[in-house]
């Protein structure tokens, strides 16, 4: 199951008349646990971005690199 459909399943049922049958801790387990998924899947998203910039970063260096090499560095 995919963490959005977690994540919309456990706040249905943190509103629900079955949260409300089973008790309040039952719902605030819920909520928890929906904003320990959020909070997971906002940082996976920001070290996925981060993990594109350093591959980025990566093949910039090598492109340099191999120029450096076929080029080597002209003497003033």
């Amino acid at each position: 199951m995919d963490s959005e459909k977690l994540i919309e399943r456990l706040n249905q049922y943190s509103q629900s008349l079955i949260a409300y049958k089973l008790g309040a801790d039952f719902a605030d387990a819920c909520m928890d646990a929906v904003t320990a998924l959020s909070t997971l899947q906002e940082e996976n998203e920001k070290m996925r971005d981060e993990l594109e910039q350093m591959k980025n970063e990566r093949d910039s260096a090598k492109a340099t690199l191999y120029w450096l090499k076929l080029h080597g560095q002209k003497e003033d």
